[in-house]
């Protein structure tokens, strides 16, 4: 069964429109569309390659990922963590290769860098990566906090 994983603004109507086609059509919603204030708590395990949302791991086999660009007057908090959601999902696709994600740049037209995907090419080269957690869910921090692990942190 196909699964799609939405992600983005809950006032987007091209996104609407594809949650309303996968009700119609026997496809699984994954829904991470947001509004203002509903910020979804997710993050990527590059060990592992598990995507985990609310404690769930998330499996989706397509993806369709915007940026929030139709809510008026959000404020830029809402905004600079929706795209920190969005580079972390676009860095998880770029790891699943069985992901079709229906809105990729397939020219490669983008100028700026996903963390996600260059620490996974720089895995496939052989280079060591370190642990590593990529997303706004605190849970793996905390958990490896206690198991004393040192810790770096980047924004997305």
């Amino acid at each position: 069964m196909t699964s799609l994983l939405l992600a983005g603004g809950l006032t987007d109507p091209n996104l609407q429109a594809l949650a309303d086609h996968a009700s119609t059509n026997d496809v699984s919603l994954i829904d991470l569309r947001g509004a203002p204030g509903e910020i979804p708590q997710l993050y990527f395990d590059l060990q592992t390659g598990h995507l985990i949302h609310e404690k769930a791991r998330l499996s989706p086999t397509a993806a369709f990922l915007r940026a929030d660009v139709f809510t008026k007057n959000a404020p830029p908090s809402y905004k600079h963590a929706m795209s920190g959601v969005i580079a972390t999902l676009r860095g998880w696709c770029a790891r699943q290769s069985a992901v079709q994600v229906f809105n990729a740049d397939p020219f490669g037209r983008s100028k700026s860098v996903n963390k996600a995907a260059a620490l996974n090419a720089a895995a496939s080269l052989g280079f060591t990566i370190p642990k590593t957690c990529i997303g706004n869910h605190k849970t793996p921090l905390s958990d490896w906090l206690e198991q004393g692990d040192v810790l770096i942190q980047k924004p997305v």
